[in-house]
């Protein structure tokens, strides 16, 4: 059956992870039916201090993405996004980047701690060996994601279980029981500054059996007063476009949330 909603969180050749041709993306989602597309290329505004240098080429990215957004407009609706991560370590930059820009749409990530390389570099069957310190790891990461939904450009909190997907890869059980009081506050956080919540699909096709955030978070969001969620793929590959859309959009009504099929919601 062919998908008639949104995919709001989607990677291109502007990615330094994707390798994946701007149209061709495109063109492959309106094959699966899919109205809206948000293709939001990687900004991680501080992977210099860590060590990874970067090149957004940010004019380059702005033109390509709104000719495809103007040539099929017919077809499909374009939003020309970011994934903007750790913009509190480079505050000054982060603002400038989305000032010069006019970005539709800024998903707000993090993946990494200050200083620290992305934690898909970070060695987790080594770290799982010391429960402490994985402990000190999750909280900080959660002080992070709270201090992103802050920020007055954010949109949407993308993926807030992202560190958990490396921890569970290397063989760790990490519970969340023992962080619901920080995601409460992340959520009431989220909530006050009008951020939605993304229920990010991808870890469903990687095998984890979850999205992220978990079935559990989704309904502490809800039962905290949540409502407003969005569904991405955080496809990196062309074939991955609106994989498990639809699982993601049905925990999001078994819940009671309302999914973001229009980007203009994001600021009713």
């Amino acid at each position: 059956m062919k998908l008639k909603i949104a995919d709001l969180h989607c990677h291109t050749s502007y990615s330094t992870d994707s390798q994946t041709n701007p149209e061709e993306l495109i063109l492959t989602a309106i094959t699966k039916g899919i109205k809206l597309l948000a293709i939001t290329d990687h900004a991680d505004i501080d992977y210099e201090d860590c060590g990874m240098p970067i090149d957004l080429r940010c004019e380059e990215r702005k033109e390509v993405i709104l000719s495809l957004k103007r040539k099929y407009k017919n077809k499909i609706k374009v939003i020309f996004g970011i994934e903007l991560g750790q913009p509190n370590n480079k505050r000054a930059l982060a603002d400038k980047l989305i000032s010069d820009n006019g970005y539709e749409y800024v998903l707000g990530s993090i993946h990494n701690l200050k200083n620290v390389p992305d934690f898909y570099f970070l060695d987790f069957k080594k770290l799982n060996k010391y429960p402490e310190m994985i402990d000190n790891l999750f909280r900080k990461y959660l002080d992070e994601l709270i201090k992103l939904a802050e920020v007055p450009y954010i949109d949407v909190i993308a993926h807030a279980t992202y560190v958990l997907r490396y921890i569970q890869a290397a063989g760790g059980d990490l519970s969340l029981n023992a962080y619901y009081g920080k995601y409460e506050q992340l959520f009431k956080t989220m909530i006050k500054n009008g951020k939605a919540l993304e229920i990010n699909t991808s870890n469903l096709r990687r095998g984890f059996g979850t999205t992220m955030p978990s079935e559990e978070l989704i309904k502490l969001y809800s039962e905290v007063g949540g409502k407003s969620v969005t569904v991405g793929s955080d496809a990196h590959r062309v074939h991955e476009v609106g994989a498990n859309i639809e699982e993601g959009y049905a925990l999001a009504r078994k819940y009671g949330l309302v999914p973001v099929d229009d980007i203009k919601e994001l600021y009713i």
